[in-house]
């Protein structure tokens, strides 16, 4: 079930995920979106469980538990209680578009477009390998490359009824940080919004210095 609740969240970030990163280009931000089925139960404790026992992931682990410690949840050792599993990865970004059909091209001074203006005529496009014209339909779903992302998916289960209850995953951009620095901006804001729905949420990636008023005179 885990695994079906990240496939699904794959499929509906990919498609949006260029937009809303590309807010990083100005300042470091990631994406986070949730899904939530049911309620947790009150004060049940949650064990935290990576899929994968790398370095990085038990690193990942104990960021978790912290910041679950630090909201007043408790750290749980039943893997048939709640269950709050992750998977971190890397995936290259990329976004697709279906470029527009064009029958007609209208020719004028300004050059050839779509734009009446004084003087223009219509030219029928017969053929455009790319964009499609009145004998062929063109290219389809083009893909356009962009930058490589760290993901974190998590997935909290109710293993006692068999069901999940909620799932998150966050995106961020691989230029902007490792993949250490990434997750542990990630992590709290993820813990912030168990039991909540999220879409397309932005997030800072590093975190604004505390002015403790030191140079202040």
């Amino acid at each position: 079930m885990v695994r079906f609740g990240f496939a699904l969240a794959g499929c509906a970030v990919l498609v949006t995920v260029h937009a809303g990163l590309t807010m990083a280009q100005e300042s470091p931000t990631g994406v986070l979106n949730a899904v939530a089925f049911k309620p947790l139960p009150s004060g049940a404790p949650i064990l935290v469980r990576p899929f994968n026992d790398t370095d990085e992931n038990l690193a990942i682990k104990k960021e978790f538990e912290e910041a679950l410690k630090a909201r007043g949840y408790t750290i749980g050792t039943d893997p048939k209680g709640i269950v709050l599993s992750f998977e971190s990865r890397s995936q290259p970004g990329y976004w697709t578009s279906t470029p527009q059909r064009k029958f007609v091209e209208l020719q004028g001074s300004a050059g050839s477009g779509t734009r009446l203006e004084k003087g223009s005529r219509g030219v029928v496009n017969l053929y455009n390998s790319q964009q499609g014209a009145v004998f062929n339909e063109g290219k389809r779903n083009v893909v356009t490359p962009a930058a490589t992302l760290f993901r974190l998916d998590v997935n909290i289960d109710d293993k006692t009824e068999g069901k999940s209850l909620w799932l998150a995953w966050a995106l961020a951009n691989l230029a902007e940080g490792d993949t250490a620095t990434l997750a542990r901006a990630m992590v709290p804001v993820i813990v912030d919004t168990i039991g909540e729905g999220a879409k397309e949420q932005p997030f800072k990636l590093l975190q604004e210095p505390e002015d403790d008023g030191a140079d202040r005179k």
